[in-house]
């Protein structure tokens, strides 16, 4: 507070040496202290307005003033916006000032740079880039930016004023005005409050404001960021798109829209068609059909992202993926639609969200926003399929994988869109089982011999390690192994690409030393090769606790002593429940092997933050088994 004080008693010093272009209301100790404990910056102010002129045209003017409060907070100073053909940067200023608001220096349209680079193999779109030098801090950066809407508007700009987790907002606003009768759609979290509006004759504006919002504590195992922040979203009920009509007021006009802008692009050459039917006449069923051409996809085409104008939400045509080899998930999906045609097996072009954190689209326009991947249906009258063609040489016919699994998608019929949710895994099948037989030695290096299988969405998270190189797979399982100076040799790879697939590795490991030792006693491990690592903190939780996708860990150790060894402390066996998951430990011993069988279930959900002592206590309580020791002495 006494530094407080002093700070103002300076400020009102200093507003005698300021030009008219400083701005002493924006010195940083202005800033309510409530607002600059924890944050890295702090955003002063955010006004967004869209004025929507009519269907294929609008304007957005942005207003953003941030104080930047230490380094880690100066990435909330750059500015940086993507364009396409449907937007376009037309005005840019922004100014620095520095503790005391007084100007450092103003930038203009000329020094933001323009670059058209992208993952993507062709795009149109046109990123605006602009990177704020470093300052003293705390320092003050004001924006000022305008941007053209042109070629049709499908939904106006979202409002997400809080960008970064350790960052606070003073006041922000979001301003609508629309031509007179214009219907529109809005969908805003908790944090967005009801609007004002205003009425006149031709012109209806709605506004929402915010104020004083905290920061979010980002948090491992929390829920996803739309939840956390403010986050508006609003479009026109009815709206034209590069010459396309359409609206997404319900789950069936989005498919509706789709319809239209698939319509005409299955058409393949007679050659085509041909090899498809050579391809298939031995086929017994429809499913082995599908499987056939899902594989042919596979093998024939590659996967290449194409975002030219409308083609973010339109397929290429089937015959040009077919010709030149390659698609994004729109062309590739549509591509195996048509080819299902020519063998007269229907199938549903299906919209969904490709992201393991956030896998549950709402029932409104928002659908369509939050989406960012296309799959293909095929329902068959005894199997409905999910089938993946941006990946068909990998993912395994007829296996969901975790990215979509159990998420709800807008499946695309010839009567418009229907929103259905994908099958999941239970937990209980998600296994990664070990069979681990280890030969101690005292003086001498221990052999260890492990045989791993990964099932199902445990599968899903190393489908990659098959294209790892050599050295590269190593270190993946050098990273499963709690041993001091481990040895992995004779690494062996095979996989099950089923509908219910799985990876198996083989290896061998030696160690020297296996575990510690104290005078005439060795401590052994009594589970080297299992960690339960989620990087939580001791401290308050905030957020809820959420996993998404539960698993089963399974494990039998044999442990062969040599001879004179004597044992002298064998953990106890133990079983434990509770709304997390199940945990039990075996332990026995015959003759001169220890016998070990343990298996840990994880149950996926979503608990409150008052139950963060009681996960806590559950994973110490597993880690305290896996990381106990059995005691041996003797020569």
């Amino acid at each position: 507070m006494k530094q407080r004080i002093v700070f103002l008693t300076i400020l009102l010093g200093s507003v005698l040496s300021l030009n008219a272009k400083d701005k002493p209301e924006l010195a940083a100790l202005l800033i309510p202290e409530s607002l600059t404990k924890g944050a890295n910056s702090v955003v002063r102010d955010a006004q967004t307005q869209f004025i929507y002129t009519d269907k294929t045209k609008g304007t957005e003017v942005q207003h953003k003033v941030i104080t930047v409060l230490n380094e880690k907070g100066l990435r909330q100073a750059h500015f940086w916006i993507v364009c396409s053909q449907y937007q376009k940067l037309k005005q840019f200023s922004a100014v620095v000032y520095n503790a005391l608001g007084k100007e450092i220096k103003q930038y203009k349209k000329s020094d933001v740079a323009t670059s058209q680079w992208s993952q993507n193999l062709t795009t149109d779109a046109l990123n605006y880039i602009w990177d704020c030098p470093a300052q003293s801090y705390p320092f003050t950066i004001v924006y000022d930016y305008e941007v053209e809407w042109k070629n049709g508007i499908f939904t106006f700009p979202s409002f997400a004023p809080q960008e970064d987790y350790k960052q606070t907002v003073q006041q922000a606003s979001y301003t609508l005005q629309v031509p007179a009768n214009t219907e529109i759609l809005t969908e805003g979290n908790k944090f967005i409050p009801a609007p004002s509006k205003n009425d006149m004759q031709d012109l209806n504006t709605y506004k929402w404001e915010l104020k004083d919002i905290p920061t979010v504590e980002q948090e491992p195992l929390s829920p996803s960021s739309a939840e956390l922040k403010p986050l508006l979203f609003t479009a026109p009920k009815q709206f034209y798109y590069d010459e396309y009509e359409g609206s997404f007021e319900s789950i069936k006009a989005m498919g509706d829209f789709q319809n239209k802008l698939n319509e005409g692009r299955n058409t393949l050459t007679d050659a085509t068609k041909q090899k498809i039917l050579e391809l298939t006449k031995n086929a017994k069923s429809d499913k082995e059909k599908v499987k056939i051409l899902y594989d042919f996809l596979g093998k024939s085409t590659r996967y290449e992202s194409i975002q030219l104008g409308i083609g973010g939400w339109q397929p290429i045509p089937s015959a040009d993926v077919c010709k030149n080899g390659f698609g994004d998930c729109k062309g590739l999906s549509f591509y195996l639609k048509a080819m299902l045609e020519v063998v007269g097996i229907p199938s549903n072009y299906t919209v969904i969200r490709m992201d393991e954190n956030n896998k549950q689209l709402k029932d409104n326009f928002t659908a369509f926003l939050n989406t960012n991947h296309v799959i293909l249906q095929v329902p068959l009258p005894q199997d409905t399929l999910w089938l993946e063609c941006t990946a068909a040489n990998r993912v395994p016919f007829g296996f969901v994988h975790n990215n979509i699994a159990g998420h709800n998608a807008v499946v695309v019929t010839p009567n418009g869109g229907l929103m259905q949710k994908l099958p999941d895994y239970p937990d209980s099948t998600n296994i990664s089982a070990k069979d681990i037989k280890i030969k101690f030695r005292k003086n001498e290096p221990t052999e260890i011999s492990l045989k791993c299988d990964y099932c199902l969405k445990q599968y899903d998270d190393l489908m990659e390690l098959q294209l790892a190189k050599p050295n590269e797979q190593v270190d993946f399982v050098r990273q499963t192994i709690q041993i001091p100076n481990a040895n992995v040799s004779q690494l062996t790879l095979s996989e099950e690409k089923s509908a219910t697939p799985f990876f198996s590795l083989n290896y061998k490991v030696t160690a020297f030393p296996f575990g510690t030792s104290t005078g005439s006693r060795y401590f052994l491990p009594l589970n080297a090769f299992r960690k339960n690592d989620f990087k939580l903190r001791k401290n308050k939780r905030v957020n809820d606790i959420v996993v998404n996708n539960g698993w089963k860990e399974s494990d039998k150790i044999e442990i062969e002593l040599p001879e004179g060894a004597e044992v002298e402390y064998l953990p106890a066996s133990i079983s434990f429940k509770s709304s997390f998951g199940d945990f039990q430990s075996n332990i026995r011993q015959v003759g001169k092997t220890i016998h070990i069988s343990q298996q840990l279930l994880f149950h996926n959900g979503r608990w409150t933050p008052d139950k963060y002592k009681d996960f806590l206590d559950f994973l110490d309580k597993v880690s305290a088994v896996y990381n106990d020791a059995i005691v041996v002495k003797g020569n």
